[in-house]
């Protein structure tokens, strides 16, 4: 991961105000957590109550879930400083910052990028999670993480990304 390009993302998405009471900020968090997912994905949208959402999955056609990574942009109202992202030497300090802002992003980032390799991966381990007790399990959930950055396909899908939007 590119660190200085994924704080500068997590700086403009951490100065969204996207609070319960602001669905178009709501919105505009969500599109710049999306506009991060690598190619090949089907984004669907969707409203509940004014406030968007997206279900986010590999390939055209949504099928059977048997993991779903979720993730809110909605924050805890605050006066407009603390939409002010600001580093005070390795830390990042805004609303959203901890709960759950840059989780969101980081999952964009890093996991939805890593298709299809990735679900190769995600598919053996959850195959094992059936059968393993739970800190093996948990030792495994790290090893496949950590596998997922083994091989090249992560900068392709950057690569391809980039392309797509000019950059």
């Amino acid at each position: 991961m590119d660190t200085e390009a994924f704080l500068t993302a997590a700086c403009e998405l951490l100065a969204v105000p996207s609070t319960f009471d602001r669905p178009g900020d709501l919105g505009r968090a969500l599109d710049l957590v999306l506009g991060s997912a690598g190619p090949g994905f089907t984004v669907e949208r969707f409203e509940s109550n004014s406030k968007p959402s997206a279900l986010v999955y590999h390939g055209a056609q949504r099928s059977h879930f048997r993991v779903i990574l979720n993730a809110h942009l909605d924050v805890v109202p605050a006066p407009p400083h603390q939409f002010q992202p600001r580093r005070e030497g390795d830390r990042l300090y805004a609303r959203g910052a901890q709960d759950m802002k840059l989780s969101a992003l980081a999952l964009a980032q890093e996991l939805l990028r890593h298709q299809p390799d990735l679900a190769r991966l995600q598919k053996a381990l959850i195959r094992a999670w059936e059968d393993l007790p739970l800190g093996e399990a948990i030792a495994a959930g790290i090893e496949t993480f950590a596998a997922a950055y083994e091989s090249d396909e992560p900068a392709k899908a950057m690569a391809a990304w980039r392309a797509s939007r000019g950059r």
